[in-house]
C-alpha cells in the first residue's frame, strides 16, 4: 500500500505575479514527488500482482483556490496523474484512488495569510474525513471509484 501525500503550498501571489522559479518548486514537489513515488512503486506491485495506492491531493485541484495558482494546478496534476494509472492498471488488481481534502488549517497554512481566504472553503473535520476515506481506499476492491471529495461545509 502507497499513501502519496506530498505538499508545499508555495507563496501566494495572483497568476500575473506568481514567480516561474516559486512554480517549478511547487511542481517538482507536488507534482513530481508523487509521480516518482507511483512510478517506483506500481513497478513492485505488478511484479506482485497486487497494489493500492492512495494519493492526496486537494479540493484546490478541483475548485482552484485565489492565489494559489501553483498549488491549484499542481493538485490537479496529481488528480490526472492518479485517474491516468487507475486506467493503466484496470487489468491487474492494483487500485489507484485519489482524495482531495478540503482546506484544513495545518502545517502548511498555520502561518499565512491566505487562510482567512481559504477559511471559507475549510471542513472541521477534514483531516478525519480524509484518514477514514485514506482506509477504506486500503482495503478497496478494484470496483472503487479513482476519487474521494469530501463535502464542503455548506453541503453539509
Amino acid at each position: 500500500i502507497l499513501v502519496c501525500s506530498a505538499g508545499i503550498a508555495g507563496p501566494t501571489y495572483s497568476t500575473w505575479d506568481y514567480p516561474v522559479e516559486e512554480w517549478s518548486k511547487v511542481f517538482n514537489v507536488n507534482v513530481n514527488g508523487v509521480f516518482y513515488c507511483n512510478k517506483y512503486v506500481v513497478k513492485t506491485m505488478r511484479e506482485n500482482g497486487y497494489g493500492r495506492i492512495i494519493n492526496i491531493a486537494s479540493i484546490a485541484g478541483k475548485e482552484g483556490n485565489p492565489n494559489a495558482p501553483a498549488y491549484s494546478a499542481s493538485k490537479a496534476a496529481v488528480i490526472g496523474l492518479t485517474k491516468s494509472l487507475g486506467k493503466e492498471t484496470a487489468d491487474q488488481d492494483i487500485a489507484v484512488n485519489c482524495i482531495t481534502p478540503a482546506t484544513a488549517k495545518n502545517v502548511i497554512i498555520r502561518d499565512r495569510r491566505e487562510w482567512a481566504t481559504r477559511r471559507a472553503y475549510t471542513h472541521p473535520r477534514a483531516p478525519r474525513i480524509a484518514t477514514s476515506a485514506i482506509m477504506t481506499n486500503a482495503r478497496a476492491s478494484k470496483s472503487m471509484v479513482t476519487e474521494i471529495k469530501p463535502p464542503l461545509p455548506w453541503q453539509l
